[in-house]
């Protein structure tokens, strides 16, 4: 993300070190604006190592700031459950599977258990639901994970993928549910 910020700024003739990007993402950091998440491994030199993602404090704000005239449901919705699983969980991670497909969220809670959960606006796309159940089906495999879940916009349904339901549910419906679980 910081190479492409840097690239980004550099075609648009602004002169600014690679260094500086990285003092000001650790100022946004530091003043909660933005969080952090990394990837999923016991390893710290393979945390250390990979890229981060980055998710703001309030979706809101990412909107009135982005550049585009439209917003990008997907990665706006992708947002708001992050700041939904944060609120109860000990550690929010991002996995990569070892054929490349990518999980948006292991969550570690706070009581020891852990669980999958992919993002995905509208699954009803082509291709799309395929996609995003056989990086769980993988992830589920390699990380012996069988609490799964897919979260989209509005779709709510129960598909089979590797032997595993795996839910689809909307986001209000799961941002209620950790709620219920928390209280």
């Amino acid at each position: 993300m910081k190479y492409k910020f840097h690239r980004d700024l550099k075609s648009r003739g602004l002169a600014v070190g690679k260094n500086a990007i990285y003092d000001f993402l650790r100022y946004v950091v530091d003043a909660f604006l933005v969080f952090q998440v990394p990837i999923y491994s016991a390893s710290e030199r393979v945390r250390q190592v990979n890229p981060s993602k980055v998710y703001g404090i309030d979706v809101g704000l990412l909107r009135a700031c982005a550049p585009v005239q439209r917003p990008d449901t997907g990665r706006m919705l992708e947002n708001a459950v992050f700041l939904t699983l944060r609120r109860d969980a000990r550690s929010v991670a991002y996995h990569r599977t070892e054929s490349g497909y990518e999980v948006d969220f292991v969550v570690q809670r706070w009581d020891g258990t852990r669980s999958l959960v992919q993002v995905c606006a509208d699954p009803s796309e082509a291709g799309t639901l395929e996609r995003e159940t056989r990086a769980l089906v993988e992830a589920r495999t390699e990380l012996g994970i069988d609490d799964v879940v897919i979260v989209t916009l509005h779709q709510e349904d129960v598909v089979e993928a590797g032997g595993a339901k795996i839910p689809v549910v909307p986001a209000w419906r799961f941002a209620l549910s950790r709620a219920q679980e928390k209280g």
